[in-house]
């Protein structure tokens, strides 16, 4: 339940860290050799801060979200699972709304 919780801002901390490499370092050093490519180089390493500060922020965002889904869950204030008591989402699918469980993966319609 909590990998499914914070899987996302997980994977959007880590790729803040790559994007800011990526963009900052492996893009400049692959481009600026070329004369024409080069300001495709100067850009990706002007963006690269914005890049990774962005990711960052959704990443932290992302973390308080989960933070205080699972702080109202274990006060008992949010909805809980039919079969379990986990952690639930709402969900909107193809015959309507239902939830699905974080803990134990099962569907409930609303």
């Amino acid at each position: 339940m909590l990998f499914r919780l914070f899987a996302l801002p997980s994977f959007l901390l880590v790729l803040a860290f790559v994007g800011l490499y990526f963009f900052g370092d492996f893009v400049p050093d692959r481009f600026s050799g070329s004369a024409v490519l080069k300001g495709l180089a100067d850009g990706s390493r002007a963006a690269a801060p914005w890049v990774g500060a962005g990711l960052l922020l959704a990443s932290l965002v992302l973390f308080i979200v989960s933070f205080y889904r699972l702080w109202r869950w274990r006060q008992g204030n949010s909805d809980c699972c039919f079969t379990c008591g986990g952690i639930v989402d709402q969900k909107h699918g193809r015959y309507g709304p239902y939830k699905h469980c974080l803990a134990c993966g099962k569907n409930e319609k609303i």
